[in-house]
């Protein structure tokens, strides 16, 4: 185990009963990973491995669907798409490193969204929330501080009665009784390197192990916080919502040539960049190409926002709701980027009145720093 204690790390609360049962009848089970950078890298894949050598007569799978760079507020509208349609038994969910816009009273709507969408779609699955280390977290712990972010999570988790593992401070504590260094497990503030994936994994499994033989509560389904938060998903951009010039060119775009690259399915997974991989996830992209170009599409809902895909020649967008102007947003990421990758999604608006509105994006008349001509490519709209 690393020397490292991981008694402190769990919370058991209603437990895993349900997926520890399958494991006793040897069924089939499919574990689901969902998170933020660190939890594509490889400490899920160090805890499958263990899950199968102490469970050699189960069939266990496991499907990773974390995205690095992103947080809760794009995680909410992904959990239709990307968790439950794979129907998981147990599912990990970690975004503690959580950097959502919207503040902490969002982040607590949003991780509460997460967990009030799988139980209600998946009323036999188990979750389970992770805490996953990071530099600054282990500075707040050495100073009796819970990171703010890990607070509204618990908040989550306690009234959905899931349990978690706080990894953060029991490698926190570790770093702080002087057995480790943060440089020993880190390359950076939040990304682990190997020693640091085994060490979280050592502290999941050993967390799993105790509540395989735990018995946990009762699996409530609490009323959300937000229920804007308990519908929200994606809904793919469609040929209805174009309004461009030429059509044709806009279906399918990463099939095609653009300005400073190829979009195509053969990127290589070298560049596969912490989950951003892109047309694994957007089978269908829809380019905006010239100035002017439109997508107009209506909904029915209080927020509205836009999934889409950064590279080296994406622009800036005008956007009104309900003929109201709402603002331009830039998708270029700064500049600097040299492939194409998935954004961490884009919201327009949060506080709509309940009922059907209309949503306008506009590409605007912008150049790339070389003066070639910029792009939009969108795959869905976040609708909540």
């Amino acid at each position: 185990m690393n020397d490292i204690d991981a008694q402190n790390a769990l919370v058991l609360r209603s437990g895993i009963d349900r997926f520890v049962g399958r494991l006793k009848r040897r069924e089939p089970v499919r574990i689901l990973y969902f998170g933020t950078s660190v939890t594509y890298g490889e400490w899920p894949n160090h805890v499958t491995r263990w899950l199968r050598a102490r469970h050699p007569d189960v069939r266990i799978e496991d499907i990773n669907v974390s995205i690095g760079g992103t947080a809760s507020d794009l995680g909410v509208f992904r959990v239709g798409h990307d968790v439950i349609a794979h129907r998981p038994d147990l599912v990990l969910v970690e975004f503690c490193n959580d950097v959502s816009d919207g503040g902490a009273v969002e982040v607590a709507y949003q991780m509460d969204g997460i967990l009030h969408q799988i139980h209600a779609a998946l009323p036999d699955a188990d979750i389970v929330v992770v805490h996953v280390a990071r530099q600054t977290y282990t500075e707040l712990y050495a100073r009796n501080e819970c990171p703010p972010h890990i607070v509204r999570h618990e908040e989550a988790a306690e009234r959905h009665q899931v349990p978690s593992i706080h990894a953060s401070r029991v490698v926190a504590a570790s770093i702080t009784r002087g057995r480790r260094a943060w440089t020993d497990i880190a390359g950076d503030i939040i990304h682990p390197n190997d020693e640091g994936h085994r060490l979280l994994a050592d502290i999941v499994c050993e967390c799993l192990a105790r509540m395989e033989t735990a018995t946990g509560g009762s699996h409530p389904l609490p009323p959300p916080l937000n229920a804007a938060y308990a519908h929200t998903h994606l809904t793919p951009v469609t040929a209805q919502d174009l309004r461009v010039a030429d059509p044709e060119r806009a279906r399918g775009a990463w099939r095609h040539q653009v300005a400073s690259g190829a979009l195509t399915r053969d990127w290589p997974e070298r560049v596969d960049y912490y989950g951003k991989y892109f047309p694994v996830r957007m089978p269908d992209i829809w380019t905006l190409n010239r100035p002017g170009d439109t997508l107009r599409h209506e909904f029915e809902g209080t927020m509205i926002g836009l999934y889409d895909v950064h590279g080296p020649d994406t622009g800036s967008i005008a956007v009104r709701i309900d003929g109201l102007e709402v603002g331009t947003f830039d998708r270029s990421m700064g500049g600097g980027l040299t492939i194409y990758r998935l954004s961490n999604g884009i919201m327009f608006s949060r506080s709509l009145a309940p009922g059907r509105h209309t949503v306008e994006v506009t590409l605007l008349d912008k150049r790339t720093s070389s003066g070639s001509p910029t792009i939009l490519l969108a795959g869905y709209w976040m609708e909540g």
